[in-house]
């Protein structure tokens, strides 16, 4: 629906969509939906509908470490996806006034909506926004030392980002503080490299918040790379350092990353697939932080 109210073609054709599925999902096994149950169909298809939208969503919790690896993350994720689908569906009504075709009225709906009477669909009215007391209700501050949530409109994926960073706040901040590195470039870093889990290993072995090496924890200074205040400080301290060699964002990353003998090779970021991925995902990760928290962008 546009501005004027007029039902839009990408809203027709969104009912009509839904109409021409309504068999499938009536007949779709496992439901537990009785055909003669027009507004369970309806929800059933929403609720398929929203599980498809939710993907992208599902991939980003993935990478941000929310679900675990393996098989018992697959089986999270997939009930995670399922159930979100089922409440946003009774929460929102994504067909207002129509109903599906049920087993006793044949192709035909109430007061001519099913049939897809563009007379009917203009009485249709989208929702644009939350409930006022629902946005009310959502936190807005925290105590002191702690990261805020972000506002609603800034999504789900930031708010599962703060919540993991909580614990090493102050840390971070004191970090940035004496490296001179921004707070938000420290937060997508330590995202990106542990999802924040102090005690992460990875294949090579790197430890902590910002994975370090050990090699590069013992060139830093740093003897238990396990500790936090260790970890992230030594991390932001070699973060600073690539940034004053390149003068480059992106080269810092990509260094970080693979090295900075080979962003001096390469001249620039290296041509690996998994360095290309790391600079542009905490690229990505700096953006979302920088518009949720732009206090800490500089």
């Amino acid at each position: 629906m546009d501005q004027s109210g007029e039902v839009t073609p990408a809203a027709r054709g969104a009912t009509a969509a839904a109409h021409a599925l309504a068999p499938k999902v009536r007949a779709m096994p496992g439901l537990g939906i009785r055909s003669s149950d027009p507004q369970a169909l309806k929800n059933a298809f929403e609720s398929l509908l929203l599980g498809e939208l939710l993907k992208p969503l599902e991939e980003t919790l993935r990478e941000s470490g929310l679900f675990p690896r393996g098989a018992s993350g697959e089986i999270y994720a997939h009930l995670w996806k399922t159930h979100m689908g089922e409440l946003l569906a009774q929460s929102i009504d994504l067909f207002p006034g129509w109903a599906p075709p049920s087993a006793d009225n044949g192709a035909s709906g109430a007061e001519g909506e099913a049939s897809g009477d563009p007379a009917a669909l203009r009485r249709v009215s989208f929702p644009r926004a939350l409930p006022s007391a629902t946005v009310a209700a959502l936190p807005r501050t925290a105590p002191a030392g702690r990261l805020p949530l972000p506002r609603p409109t800034e999504g789900v994926p930031t708010a599962v980002h703060a919540r993991q960073l909580r614990p090493f706040e102050n840390l971070i901040r004191e970090a940035a503080q004496q490296t001179g590195v921004a707070v938000n470039w420290l937060r997508a870093v330590i995202v990106q490299e542990s999802a924040a889990v102090p005690d992460a290993v990875s294949r090579k072995g790197a430890v902590g918040l910002m994975q370090l090496l050990p090699s590069t924890a013992t060139a830093l200074g740093v003897r238990n790379p396990r500790d936090p205040q260790e970890n992230i400080f030594g991390g932001a301290r070699y973060f600073s350092s690539l940034l004053s060699r390149f003068g480059d964002a992106r080269l810092a990353l990509a260094a970080y990353n693979a090295g900075p003998a080979r962003v001096e090779k390469f001249g620039g970021v290296p041509p690996f697939a998994e360095t290309r991925r790391y600079v542009s995902r905490v690229l990505q990760l700096k953006d979302a932080f920088d518009r949720a928290w732009p206090a800490d962008a500089k």
